[in-house]
């Protein structure tokens, strides 16, 4: 049996110049990359299509998760601001 640690490997490093010392954002943020290095770990395996879907699903319904967490923090400070009415087009695409 392969040990896990042996099977994970960072292709996205977290780095604390990518904070937004909002901590609910960043800890978001921290597990969403740890999510797409889930999936560069599965595809440098090509493991089953079974845990690929796993896999899949985790991240796209940790993404919308993020997604409302972040635009309701930004709605309250933001909301008149064409940049954060840009960012919610990028998060709606």
């Amino acid at each position: 049996m392969k040990q896990k640690s042996a099977e994970l490997f960072e292709v996205f490093l977290w780095n604390d110049n990518f904070g937004t010392q909002i901590p609910v954002i960043d800890e978001q943020h921290k597990q969403l990359v740890a999510l797409l290095n889930k999936l560069a770990s599965y595809l440098a395996r090509l493991s089953d299509l079974l845990e690929l879907r796993s896999i899949i699903a985790e991240l796209t319904a940790y993404v919308d998760y993020h997604f409302k967490t972040e635009e309701a923090i930004w709605q309250e400070y933001f909301q008149d601001d064409l940049w954060y009415r840009s960012h919610l087009k990028t998060h709606n695409e």
